[in-house]
This record gives structure tokens, C-alpha cells and sequence, in this order.
């Protein structure tokens, strides 16, 4: 994470607020960029840190009087949230970076770069399941989104097939959510997630 245009005890109380929360691992990135290069290039310096630090997200703060503008980027969703808040003449000294870091590191959004991460983890052992000449394409068969009152929904079903081989099956999945936006994504977690904890498709990996 990094903190540019603040204070050392401004970052210091910045970074020890977000280590009380158990979703978020600092790590104090002491390069010095202009942020908007971060997203050049599809996120292509982002993504180095992401290999550097290990980290999953990136929060840069720069303070021009009154105004405190923050930008996270979700490393893995390749996503930018922006957010600005502007302190109370008088009560400037009062806003330290920790107590403003409590109105954008909100849970919502940290669960959302969880996802995200799990998301992508699931991906890359789905490539990874390819061995040897074991190639399976996956076919949507069927989806249907319900927006609902309280909570959206998405079902449907994929075919993985074996692209040199007989080996087939069709997975359902059942992706529930409190936005549309947070079913849509979780729609393709769920099926990938039923297909790496089937027996069936770990036996037809087997050489």
C-alpha cells in the first residue's frame, strides 16, 4: 500500500488502523509514482506490484488542502474505486489518514477484492488442469439471473468436455448475492469451484 502527498504520522496511523483489520496485510511500498501511470497499459505497473509485494490491492492518498482523495485498485478484478472527502474547516488535524482509511476500507469492498483473489485462484488451477494432452472446453448450457427483492440470484449449468477423449459431465451452479453486480461475478466461482471438488473430473485428469 502506498500513501503519497501525506505526512510520516499520517502514513504511520494510516497503516497501524489498517492492521486492525483482519482482511488487510500491509505492506509499505516506498516507490514514489504518479498514479494514474498504475492503470496505463491495462494495470501493467500495477500488476508489478502485485508480483513484487504480494499484495492484492494498492491504496494511494494525496491531500490538497481540505480534501483527502483516495484510490484503491483491486489487483485481480483489474478495478479502480475512487472516493473524496473533504474535512471540516477547523477540525483538519482532528481527520487523521487511520480514522478516513474507516470510511473507505469499508467490509463491502474488502470482501469484494477477496472474491476476486478466489476468483482468480480458481481460474489458474482450472488452466492448470490441462496436462499432457488432456485439453476441456467448458460450454454454458444455461443461465438465468433473478434480481429478487432481498437477495439476487444465478443458476444455470456448464458442459466440460474432454476435447480428445469421451470424458464429459455438466456441473450446475448457484450463485447467491446481495447486488446483481456480486451474483453476476460469483456465477463462474461457483461452477469452477463444483468441477475442482468433483472426484470424477480429479479421475479423468489421471493420465
Amino acid at each position: 500500500m502506498s500513501a503519497g502527498q501525506s505526512s510520516d504520522g499520517q502514513k504511520k496511523d494510516l497503516m497501524e488502523k489498517m492492521g486492525q483489520k483482519p482482511l488487510v496485510r500491509i505492506v509499505d511500498i516506498p516507490e514514489y509514482n504518479y498514479f494514474p501511470d498504475l492503470i496505463k497499459n491495462g494495470y501493467e505497473k500495477a500488476e508489478g506490484y502485485k508480483d513484487k509485494y504480494q499484495v492484492d490491492m494498492l491504496l494511494h492518498i494525496s491531500r490538497i488542502g481540505l480534501v483527502y482523495d483516495f484510490s484503491l485498485i483491486d489487483l485481480n478484478a483489474k478495478i479502480m474505486q475512487t472516493a473524496s472527502l473533504e474535512a471540516e474547516i477547523g477540525s483538519l488535524d482532528e481527520l487523521t489518514a487511520g480514522k478516513l482509511s474507516d470510511k473507505v476500507l469499508v467490509n463491502p469492498y474488502l470482501n469484494r477484492v477477496l472474491r476476486a483473489k478466489k476468483k482468480a485462484a480458481a481460474m489458474a488451477k482450472a488452466q492448470a488442469a490441462t496436462t499432457g494432452n488432456l485439453v476441456f472446453s467448458i460450454w454454458v448450457k444455461e443461465a438465468a439471473v433473478d434480481e429478487g427483492t432481498v437477495l439476487g440470484r444465478c443458476t444455470g449449468s456448464v458442459l466440460l468436455k474432454q476435447q480428445e477423449g469421451p470424458w464429459s459431465k455438466t456441473y450446475t451452479f448457484n450463485s447467491v448475492g446481495s447486488s446483481l453486480e456480486r451474483v453476476v461475478d460469483g456465477a463462474p466461482y461457483r461452477a469452477i469451484e463444483a468441477m475442482l471438488k468433483d472426484p470424477a473430473f480429479r479421475r479423468a485428469l489421471s493420465p
